[in-house]
């Protein structure tokens, strides 16, 4: 009966895993001044349209990434990149086919925010 029941847990693990998604790190890059980094994120849905998910996210140089609030989050998308045009403002480049499903155009860092001086970064989409 153990062995049946440890086989059945196994099974349902395993069923389980098939509907979930891993990110996988596609890009990073530090800003011009070393004090962030914006990372491109991809997650594959193994589901039955095999979804693909892209999500950039900015966060302190140094700090382990927060993955709770991207800065943006798309589908379908054939190419998204970025680059930092300088300390202050991040541009991320997509095609026209990308079905963006969030976005924000403005970002401090936490530290900035907790002092009361918050500086924040600018977000530009720019379409290809």
């Amino acid at each position: 009966m153990q062995t049946l029941t440890a086989l059945s847990a196994m099974l349902l693990l395993a069923g389980l895993g098939g509907c979930s998604s891993g990110q996988n790190e596609l890009r990073r890059q530090t800003s011009p001044n070393q004090k962030l980094v914006a990372v491109l994120m991809e997650s594959i849905l193994k589901d039955a349209a095999g979804s693909v998910h892209q999500d950039i996210y900015v966060n302190d140089q140094g700090v382990p990434l927060n993955l709770d609030k991207p800065i943006f989050s798309a589908v379908a998308c054939d190419r998204v990149s970025f680059d930092w045009a300088n300390d202050y403002t991040l541009q991320i480049h997509y095609e026209t086919t990308c079905v963006i499903r969030q976005f924000t155009n403005r970002w401090s860092r936490p530290s900035d925010v907790a002092a009361g001086r918050p500086n924040p970064i600018e977000i530009v989409l720019i379409r290809n």
